[in-house]
């Protein structure tokens, strides 16, 4: 490859990521607006404790997404690209419908226990607590179907439906309180209603990565068993996720159902609204880059099996990492400064004590958010199972100072605890994921020495050659 050949390698190479980096931006900015505008109409039109009853039912929903669905796209992420190189995507669909599937089962077998329960009893959680199983499955399928796009690289698909359900989910709650009144089970069934019609959309634009990609990934079509060694490979990589999604959960989620016992309703939904402004915005960034970049690295990457793609793949994580933190550094700058400003135009008057605590919320979020970037080592190694013990131990942890902190501060004991487990929650898996690095270089290097030492004269010849053409020239 000569200079000119290489100059127009880049410049087409920058082009796809512009075009690439415009869709991602463009879908977390418009679902993150759609996030706020509607926290803001869901405040108004919602006492405090009405919106910390929604709170601990999504916290159900979350648990469903940590175990089962987020596991599952972590897989669904890291093998399309070799399953497309295989030229087997009908196998990687088949697999993914046969456990949707199998998923669904379960779904209706505790819809129709949560029926006969209610009809017998006549308890008023009975019912917000089926839509929540609903709203659990379809979360997680619109979930999986997300990440499918994002890892093949479908920038606008992703974006239109990023951004279609972050302003469905509150436009269609807002619409059912409004004719049938403020109460949770109105609420949640706004979001069910949002989650129905974009997994319908998501279903017919899957097709366009496979013929009839849609059908077989609802398990609508007829699908055989899996080959036991692709279920193992499921196990394998998404096991040790769905065990810390657990433990997780109680780091993340756990705290409202502490406030709870502790304190009330009321301050549920305001801690609620605080973690919504505090993590939103971050989370976002983290998306973004994250989206740009990880497709990229596990392309690099491929099977990680190979000391030039490992090191390929390590220089373009380095670079996600810095690029996440500088510019979420400058974003929790720029809300602490503003402060009372955000919180008076997102949230209605009766919620406006999230002034308090979102700050230092912002700051938890931010090791949380590292945190996930570092797991990606984990699953671009299909290592999860080294993340297993330090995550769940952290989690542990982190719902300990929940419960000492909110006993004795109230809700400020909430926030401190959380700041705190989630910064040494980062220190403990940046010292993780190190060692899971070093370990994977390490046994490269012992299988195939030599190609270390070809890589760097490799690399050196490159840049002489360059260099002598740029001479030659000028």
């Amino acid at each position: 490859m000569n200079l000119q050949e290489l100059k127009t390698f880049l410049a087409l190479r920058w082009r796809r990521l512009s075009w690439e980096t415009t869709f991602i931006i463009l879908g977390q900015a418009g679902g993150l607006a759609g996030a706020l505008i509607g926290m803001r109409l869901l405040t108004q039109l919602l006492d405090t404790s009405t919106y910390g009853t929604v709170a601990l039912f999504i916290t159900l929903v979350m648990m469903s997404g940590l175990v089962y669905s987020g596991p599952l796209s972590s897989w669904m992420q890291r093998n399309l690209a070799p399953y497309r190189e295989r030229k087997d995507l009908d196998g990687y669909f088949g697999l993914l419908g046969w456990i949707n599937r199998c998923f669904l089962w379960l779904v209706l077998l505790c819809v129709v226990i949560l029926m006969i329960v209610g009809t017998a009893t006549d308890r008023w959680w009975i019912w917000p607590t089926i839509l929540t199983v609903g709203i659990a499955y379809l979360f997680g399928a619109n979930r999986q179907m997300m990440a499918m796009q994002s890892a093949a690289r479908r920038r606008a698909t992703t974006a239109v439906h990023q951004i279609a359900m972050a302003w469905l989910y509150p436009l269609l709650a807002c619409a059912i309180v409004l004719i049938a009144g403020a109460t949770a089970t109105n609420t949640l069934s706004g979001f069910l209603l949002a989650l129905v019609i974009i997994f319908a959309s998501q279903l017919f634009f899957l097709g366009k990565i496979c013929p009839k990609a849609g059908l077989k990934f609802a398990g609508i079509t007829a699908l055989k068993r899996p080959p036991a060694e692709q279920l193992k490979s499921v196990v394998w990589l998404g096991g040790p996720i769905a065990i810390w999604g657990v433990t997780g959960w109680l780091q993340l989620y756990a705290d409202r159902w502490v406030v709870g016992y502790y304190l009330d309703l009321s301050s549920i939904g305001i801690l609620a609204v605080s973690v919504m402004l505090a993590s939103k915005p971050i989370l976002s960034l983290s998306e973004v880059v994250s989206n740009l970049f990880y497709p990229i690295i596990v392309e690099r990457a491929g099977e990680a099996n190979s000391a030039l793609r490992i090191q390929r793949a390590l220089r373009v994580f380095k670079l996600e990492m810095l690029t996440f933190t500088v510019l979420a550094s400058l974003w929790m700058g720029l809300a602490f400064v503003f402060r009372y400003w955000i919180v008076g135009l997102a949230l209605a008057s009766k919620f406006q004590d999230a002034v308090k605590y979102f700050p230092l919320l912002m700051l938890g979020w931010f090791f949380l958010a590292l945190v996930m970037q570092l797991h990606q080592m984990g699953t671009l190694f299909n290592a999860t199972r080294r993340f297993l013990v330090p995550t769940m131990s952290c989690s542990v942890m982190a719902l300990l100072l929940a419960i000492v902190g909110t006993s004795r501060w109230g809700l400020v004991g909430t926030t401190g605890a959380f700041v705190l487990a989630s910064g040494l929650t980062f220190l403990v898996i940046a010292l993780t994921a190190g060692k899971l690095v070093r370990s994977k270089k390490a046994a490269l290097q012992a299988q195939a020495p030599a190609e270390y030492s070809r890589l760097s004269r490799t690399a050196l010849t490159t840049r002489r050659s360059y260099a002598l053409e740029s001479s030659a020239g000028a």
